[in-house]
């Protein structure tokens, strides 16, 4: 989020459109994106539509987890906040939240958004404006991003966003709304949700083991996270 940061001072226009480096906007993002902000406030923001595509031909089962699991901007708009993958603003509303908090490893993007919302910024889910953005096609890239979200919980556990919880809080292998989100979306056979709830299960052991390590061992929460980018406006 510093290289957001950054963006945010050297762009000049009103309206800000932020994506990531490995990401294809739709060639109508800027003019849609545009025409569905002028209908909001002077602090509105639009949370664009993220369509996860696959690298290759067929999906892998990493690439199913992150279709299923991660970039489901009208329920985070619902919630406040949306991924700054595709995420459509007034500078206005930067003005009234100020920056994004890049001391923060995986949270940045939730913990801004909910900020901008508690002071009255609206957001609405934008499906005319999307981007595209490529599903993380191997285990190792999805245990990455994990690592960085929980040093980023972590962190924000420390700060009181976050009620702390008993380290053993953060051990589950099946979280339900994984599961029942798992068993209800469309289109996936028996054997591709057997697979991504066998990955869930790994990457949930992932998240308890480095919760112990940000919390007990004393280690630097993972900030190494590929695609980020700044803003255009």
């Amino acid at each position: 989020f510093a290289a957001r940061n950054v963006a945010l001072r050297e762009a000049q226009g009103e309206v800000l459109f932020f994506t990531d480096s490995d990401c294809q906007p739709d060639d109508n993002w800027i003019k849609a994106g545009l025409e569905a902000i002028s209908q909001l406030g002077p602090h509105g923001r639009l949370a664009g539509e993220v369509e996860i595509f696959p690298k290759g031909k067929d999906w892998t089962g990493p690439e199913l987890y992150d279709l299923v699991t991660y970039l489901r901007q009208e329920e985070y708009a619902a919630d406040g906040w949306c991924a700054t993958a595709n995420l459509i603003t007034r500078r206005a509303v930067f003005d009234l939240a100020g920056p994004f908090d890049d001391e923060l490893s995986g949270t940045g993007d939730s913990e801004w958004g909910t900020r901008a919302n508690a002071l009255g910024s609206e957001i609405v889910y934008c499906p005319t404006a999307p981007i595209r953005h490529p599903a993380r096609a191997s285990f190792g890239e999805l245990k990455k991003k994990i690592r960085r979200m929980a040093g980023g919980h972590h962190q924000e556990e420390l700060r009181g966003r976050f009620p702390m919880r008993g380290l053993f809080g953060h051990l589950y292998i099946l979280a339900p709304d994984q599961l029942k989100r798992t068993m209800a979306f469309p289109g996936l056979s028996d054997r591709q949700r057997m697979t991504i709830l066998w990955i869930t299960m790994r990457l949930n052991l992932v998240w308890f083991a480095e919760m112990v390590r940000v919390r007990h061992l004393a280690g630097n929460p993972n900030r190494t996270e590929p695609g980020s980018a700044g803003a255009k406006g």
